[in-house]
C-alpha cells in the first residue's frame, strides 16, 4: 500500500485547450464517439464527460497568465535566436538579463525580484519554446565548430539582406583588448624591484582597410583618482577609470558612443557596419546591443580557438605583439628625455600617441584579418593545425543533446576532414551502458497480461506490444538472470522462463517492430 506521505507526482500535461476544444467540436458534430476522439487526441476521457456535462461553467487556464505576454515573449526568443546566429553564447544568465533588459526598456514593471525571473520562470520558458535552446559551453573548438560559425554568420547576412558586408572592408571592424605594462615610480629607478607596475588595459578597433580606430585606455580605480586627467591626450580618443580595469558592457557602451561612433561618422562610412567584439568579455550583451542596432552597428561574436581566445585575439596576436614591443622602446625613450620625471599615469596617453605614431602599418592589419578568414570571408584561410578533429566519441555527445544553436549542428563529410585521426578500436560508436537495476525496473513495467501476449504470434500483437516485444527479447532477456534479482516478488518461475527460451528458438527475429506487415 502506498504511503500517503509519498510526495506527489506533477505531470505536464500534453494537450492544451485548443486540443480540447478541436475534440470536443469532433464530438458534438457526431464525428467520432468520446472514445475514440480521447485516443487520438490524447485526453482523458473524464476530461471530456466533464467537458460536455452541465457542471462544465468556466473556462479552461492551466495556472496564472504568465506575468510576459505572448507577444513580447515571441520577441525575447526571436533576439535570443539572432544573437545565436551571430555567434554569441546564449546562457541562462544571458536570457534573464535580456527579460529584465525588455522589461525596463517598455517601462513594466514585474513581480520579478530585482526585475529578475528566477530559475523556475527560466525553465518554463524554455519549456513553453522549444524552438529555443541554451547554448552550450565549448572547451575544446573543432574543425566543424569553426566551419559552422562561418556558415552560420554567412546565413545571418544573407537573411537579413547585409551580405555585402563581409566583402566591403571599409564596413568591417574587429575589438581588440591590449594590456600595456606601465611602471610606476621614477625614471631613474625604472628597473628597481622597487618600482611598482601596473597593466593598463587599452581598447583598439582595426578596419579590414587597414583602419586603426582611436583607443579607449582603461584605467584601474584603485591607481588613479576620478578626476585625473591626462595630459595631452589626443581629440577623440577615450579615458576611463573603472573598478574593473578591462573591457566590460559599462565601458564598452561608452567607447561606442564617445570614440567608435564618432569616428566612423566623421571618416563617412556608410552604415551599417559589422563589428567583430568577444561576446565572452560583455556578460549582459541586451544592454548594449539595442544602442549598436541603432547606430547602425552590427555586433557579431567570434569563433574561438584553442587557447581559449576569441578570433579577435587571434586576428591581432601580430598586432599586439608589434604594439607591444613598439610600446617598450617609445617608453624606453621617454625615460631617456625624461630622467627625473616621475612615471605617472596622466603622461600614459601621450607615450601611446607615440607609440602609435611609430607606425601599425595596414599591411599587418591586412594580414590579420586574412590569417583569421575575416576578410575575405573565407574559411579555407584558417591554419586549422591547432584545431582538434571531431571523433566519433565527440559528435556522439552532440547528438544525445539536440540543441538549436548554429554552432552546434553537426555537419561531417569525410572529404571535408580528410586529416582526421583514425579511431581507436576501443572508441565504439553508438553504445551506451545500462545499470542492470534500470533494466529490472524496466521488466517491473511490463504487466503480466502484456507478458502473456508477447508470447504469442506476432501478428496478433498491436504496435505498441511488437515494441515491447523487441525491447524484451534484445535487452532484457539476454542481460537478466531473474535468477539473481534480489527481489523475489518479482522473479519469474523458472518454467517461464525456459518456455520463454523455446519461443526465442522457435520464432525468427523481429527486429522490424514497427512494421505492420
Amino acid at each position: 500500500k502506498m504511503s500517503q506521505n509519498a510526495p506527489k507526482i506533477h505531470t505536464v500535461k500534453s494537450y492544451t485547450n485548443d486540443n480540447i476544444e478541436l475534440c470536443l467540436e469532433e464530438i458534438k458534430k457526431g464525428r467520432m464517439s468520446c472514445y475514440s476522439a480521447s485516443k487520438r487526441y490524447g485526453i482523458p476521457m473524464s476530461t471530456l464527460r466533464y467537458r460536455l456535462s452541465a457542471r462544465w461553467k468556466r473556462s479552461f487556464t492551466p495556472g496564472p497568465a504568465t506575468r510576459i505576454s505572448t507577444m513580447e515573449e515571441q520577441e525575447i526568443v526571436d533576439w535570443l535566436l539572432d544573437m545565436q546566429s551571430r555567434g554569441f553564447i546564449i546562457t541562462r544568465a544571458e536570457c534573464v538579463s535580456k527579460v529584465s533588459h525588455y522589461m525596463m526598456s517598455v517601462g513594466r514593471e514585474t513581480a520579478f525580484k530585482n526585475n529578475k525571473p528566477g530559475r523556475k520562470w527560466c525553465d518554463l520558458f524554455l519549456r513553453r519554446n522549444t524552438n529555443f535552446t541554451l547554448s552550450k559551453t565549448i572547451a575544446t573548438p573543432s574543425v566543424q565548430y569553426v566551419r559552422n560559425w562561418f556558415r552560420a554568420v554567412e546565413s545571418w547576412c544573407t537573411k537579413t539582406d547585409n551580405r555585402e558586408l563581409l566583402d566591403d572592408p571599409a564596413r568591417i571592424y574587429i575589438l581588440e583588448e591590449i594590456p600595456l605594462t606601465f611602471p610606476l615610480g621614477s625614471a631613474s629607478h625604472s628597473n628597481s624591484a622597487e618600482n611598482a607596475s601596473t597593466d593598463i588595459a587599452v581598447m583598439f578597433a582595426f578596419g579590414a582597410s587597414g583602419t586603426t580606430v582611436p583607443p579607449n585606455i582603461i584605467i584601474p580605480a584603485y591607481h588613479a583618482p576620478q578626476d585625473m586627467k591626462m595630459h595631452n591626450l589626443p581629440l577623440g580618443w577615450g579615458m576611463e577609470i573603472c573598478e574593473q580595469a578591462y573591457t566590460n558592457t559599462q565601458n564598452f557602451r561608452n567607447y561606442i558612443m564617445n570614440v567608435f561612433h564618432p569616428f566612423l561618422v566623421k571618416q563617412g562610412v556608410r552604415f551599417p557596419v559589422i563589428f567583430f567584439v568577444d561576446g565572452h568579455a560583455l556578460p549582459n550583451i541586451a544592454e548594449v546591443e539595442d544602442l549598436c542596432e541603432s547606430l547602425g552597428i552590427f555586433l557579431v561574436s567570434p569563433y574561438r580557438t584553442t587557447n581559449y581566445k576569441t578570433v579577435t585575439q587571434s586576428a591581432g596576436l601580430g598586432i599586439a605583439k608589434v604594439m607591444k614591443v613598439k610600446w617598450l622602446k617609445t617608453l624606453e625613450k621617454w625615460f631617456l628625455d625624461n630622467p627625473e620625471s616621475m612615471h605617472t599615469l596622466p603622461y600614459f596617453g601621450s607615450i601611446l600617441q607615440k607609440t602609435i605614431e611609430r607606425g601599425i602599418t595596414a599591411s599587418e592589419i591586412h594580414n590579420g584579418f586574412r590569417t583569421c578568414g575575416l576578410y575575405p570571408f573565407n574559411v579555407e584561410s584558417i591554419d586549422y593545425s591547432g584545431f582538434c578533429f571531431q571523433t566519433a566519441e565527440t559528435i556522439t555527445q552532440q547528438e544525445e543533446s539536440l540543441s538549436n544553436d548554429p554552432l552546434d549542428i553537426p555537419a561531417i563529410s569525410e572529404q571535408e576532414f580528410e586529416h582526421a585521426p583514425v579511431l581507436e578500436p576501443e572508441l565504439t560508436f553508438g553504445h551506451v551502458s545500462i545499470s542492470i537495476d534500470k533494466i529490472y525496473e524496466a521488466y517491473d513495467l511490463i504487466d503480466s497480461h502484456t507478458k502473456a501476449r508477447i508470447q504469442g504470434d506476432i501478428r496478433s500483437l498491436t504496435r505498441e506490444e511488437r515494441i515491447i516485444r523487441f525491447f524484451y527479447r534484445e535487452f532484457v532477456q539476454p542481460n537478466v538472470h531473474f535468477n539473481d534479482d534480489p527481489s523475489e516478488d518479482y522473479a519469474p518461475k523458472k518454467e517461464f522462463q525456459f518456455e520463454e527460451l523455446q519461443v526465442v528458438k522457435s520464432e525468427p527475429a523481429d527486429s522490424h517492430c514497427g512494421d505492420e506487415q
